[in-house]
């Protein structure tokens, strides 16, 4: 997901006409039980589906929304806070269906204590939600959060409402799904819970109508000089100073890396500046970056580069895709069924010197040819199809009431 996130209070979605022409996602290793489980026509009434918790500085959900307002579905995205939610739904009403996104605040806090108190509060809204009749669904955008402060807690925390709670839990890619099955030891029963809807891209969603030589110009790059970059928010699991560390090692005086995006505490952001500043290939932007001008850094560069930790899935990989870039990331996660070797260079995240040979490799690579490749298959993702399934998801539900 692209990062700088707010949450946002709870707003209607006006209906809009979906993106005409576009290609149908054809995701590989979506498997036919998944297909049929996902076709068919929206609900014959309107279905009033509440989103939480909303984030206003990622497209995706906005996207998502839309598509399923012209399908006849109402949506309301809310923050998700308590009192939040309440007033919507007292503006609002009691959905039909309540689908979940990013839980991990809801059951994670800085201490044991209110890690405990903050899941006891959620856990018991939903089950005042099922008493009232509403289906819930959860799209698993990731299994822990990111900085894993308590990952054991959240982990039983998620375990039990997949198994007991949610009504439909949707994932991204086959991969993702099998990971899921794995983490949470599902039944053959309770994996029939499970549905893939494939991550819509982000094509439309960023102006894009400059070109590579314009692009380098602005950043103060040259024509013939091979560009790296890192785009999006620098946290900690993303490990942005090992990939400038990895950078370091690359013996390729035509090679450069742009760092952009503002980091989440003072001390990381030192330690990339430090580190950018020690080779003079490295162009640190340590700040937020607006979306006007997310469009001169994606075409400025050849090869985006993603060093996380650990992927389950990833917007930020889509948005890269979406203008047409060549990736470099670890072998985790969506990546294999997203990007594969056609896409990029992917690299095992336990391999020591793992990041730094892919860069290298990179170099050698038809990355023009990869973005190309890479573009076809986000267009690929239509937000039509997107909604189109998750709406069929939501009629089977309300029909087995």
């Amino acid at each position: 997901m692209p990062d700088n996130r707010e949450r946002t209070g709870g707003s209607r979605v006006t209906s809009s006409s979906a993106t005409g022409g576009e290609q149908k996602a054809s995701e590989p290793g979506v498997s036919s039980a998944d297909d049929v489980r996902t076709s068919g026509d929206a609900p014959s009434a309107e279905a009033q589906v509440l989103h939480l918790p909303h984030f206003d500085s990622n497209p995706y959900q906005k996207n998502l929304a839309e598509a399923l307002e012209a399908r006849g579905v109402s949506v309301t995205l809310a923050s998700g806070y308590p009192l939040e939610t309440m007033r919507t739904v007292a503006s609002e009403g009691i959905p039909d269906v309540l689908h979940l996104h990013w839980i991990s605040p809801y059951l994670v806090g800085d201490g044991r204590l209110r890690s405990a108190a903050k899941a006891a509060v959620f856990l018991a809204g939903l089950f005042v939600a099922r008493l009232l009749g509403v289906r819930i669904v959860w799209t698993a955008h990731n299994l822990v959060e990111h900085e894993r402060r308590h990952p054991t807690f959240e982990r039983f925390c998620k375990r039990f409402l997949v198994r007991r709670v949610f009504d439909r839990v949707f994932v991204h890619w086959s991969s993702a799904r099998l990971r899921l099955v794995e983490e949470y030891g599902l039944s053959g029963e309770e994996r029939a819970d499970l549905v893939t809807i494939p991550h819509g891209h982000y094509v439309e969603d960023y102006e894009n109508d400059i070109d590579r030589e314009t692009a380098r110009n602005r950043l103060g790059l040259s024509d013939d000089a091979f560009v790296f970059l890192y785009f999006g928010r620098i946290r900690p699991y993303k490990q942005v100073p090992a990939l400038v560390e990895a950078f370091g090692r690359l013996d390729a005086a035509d090679a450069r890396l742009v760092v952009a995006g503002n980091a989440t505490d003072d001390e990381l952001h030192e330690r990339v500046a430090s580190r950018a500043a020690a080779d003079d290939r490295v162009r640190s932007v340590l700040e937020y970056i607006p979306d006007d001008e997310v469009q001169t850094y994606m075409n400025a560069a050849d090869a985006v580069v993603f060093p996380f930790r650990d992927i389950f899935t990833s917007g930020s990989v889509l948005l890269a895709m979406s203008f047409g870039k060549a990736v470099v990331a670890p072998e985790s996660g969506c990546l294999p069924d997203v990007v594969g070797e056609s896409g990029g260079v992917l690299y095992d995240p336990d391999d020591p010197v793992g990041l730094p040979t892919a860069i290298r490799k990179a170099l050698s690579r038809d990355v023009a040819w990869m973005g190309r490749r890479n573009y076809e298959t986000a267009v690929g993702y239509s937000w039509d199809d997107v909604a189109e399934r998750t709406a069929a998801a939501y009629a089977e539900l309300l029909d087995s009431r």
